[in-house]
């Protein structure tokens, strides 16, 4: 099935947080459509930080969404994409739209002269973690370590795997 990606604007908002909160409930995790707002306008507003698509049909129709976010590393010399967000609503899955999206995002990296595409997979998730190695990305020697500068606004997960 071919997809296309639509660049987001203020109209489509309502329709990005449907989505948002649909991968929320996929993911487990608390959604706060406020302060999604704030953050989704925040990044609307400078899109040298980041881009949001919605992921359509043949027909116009939004199936999904992605963000891709960028910064910069001197270790890897030069800007750094993150996939964000790769969203597809269920009916839509096993079709070949994540290999389809995984190649957009390579090409709007390539674009924005990113040396390295990075994104995080959950360990209880082997779908998507098989689908993101035929494409090529591996695990790194590196995990990531967070502290949160502001007031949680999700939960901690409990530990799913022991990483050694």
């Amino acid at each position: 099935m071919q997809v296309t990606y639509k660049p987001l604007v203020e109209a489509d908002l309502v329709q990005l947080l449907e989505l948002m909160t649909e991968f929320s409930h996929y993911e487990g995790v608390p959604f706060d459509a406020e302060q999604k707002t704030i953050a989704i306008r925040q990044l609307m507003e400078r899109p040298k930080y980041g881009r949001i698509w919605l992921i359509c049909d043949q027909n116009g129709k939004a199936i999904g969404h992605t963000v891709l976010i960028f910064s910069y590393s001197l270790e890897d010399y030069g800007v750094i994409a993150w996939a964000d967000e790769i969203y597809l609503r269920s009916d839509y899955r096993s079709y070949g739209i994540g290999t389809q999206t995984l190649e957009f995002l390579t090409q709007q990296a390539k674009a924005s002269d990113a040396k390295l595409l990075q994104l995080e997979v959950r360990v209880d998730n082997p779908n998507a973690e098989a689908c993101y190695r035929k494409f090529g990305f591996e695990f790194s020697n590196h995990r990531i370590m967070v502290n949160r500068l502001v007031n949680r606004l999700i939960p901690p997960q409990p530990q799913l795997a022991q990483l050694n």
